[in-house]
């Protein structure tokens, strides 16, 4: 399924359930925007972004990591 110029802003994508639902949207064909506290977010966004380029699908993962305690 592709979903052209729909993004999806994941939280907690370093884990459990934000890294799950990063992965089905990848699959989806979103665009993703990844945000963790754990520095592990910056190498997923990596590997979803390079199946992406693999399955041909024109997609985007941008990540962020910010400690708990940073201002937004």
């Amino acid at each position: 399924m592709s979903t052209p110029n729909a993004y999806a802003l994941v939280t907690g994508a370093s884990r459990g359930l934000g890294r799950e639902l990063a992965e089905e949207l990848a699959r989806r064909g979103y665009s993703l925007i990844l945000t963790g506290t754990n520095p592990r977010v910056e190498s997923i966004a990596e590997e979803l972004h390079a199946q992406r380029i693999e399955q041909n699908q024109n997609t985007q993962v941008q990540n962020q990591i910010r400690n708990k305690t940073d201002p937004f």
